[in-house]
């Protein structure tokens, strides 16, 4: 059951792993970003902790995704304002 805080994170390979074999064995990944060496995802704290524990990916979570809406929407919210006078 996944029930944890949903981040942003950067995912990459163990050492000596592929990219092939990660996205392969893990799961509740929403990826947003995908490069040869690293994904950008968005998923639950269990599941990246599930993922760290495994041994499938190291994890770097880079920011909650409820902050992540919340700067979206700021920034949105100034873009629409700088053409108003």
């Amino acid at each position: 059951m996944v029930t944890g805080e949903l981040w942003i994170a950067r995912v990459t390979p163990p050492e000596n792993g592929e990219m092939r074999e990660l996205l392969a064995r893990a799961r509740g990944l929403d990826v947003w970003e995908r490069r040869a060496d690293m994904l950008i995802v968005a998923a639950d704290e269990l599941v990246l902790a599930e993922l760290e524990r495994r041994g499938i990916g190291h994890v770097e979570r880079l920011l909650p995704l409820a902050e992540f809406e919340e700067r979206a929407r700021h920034r949105a919210e100034g873009a629409e304002g700088e053409g108003s006078t």
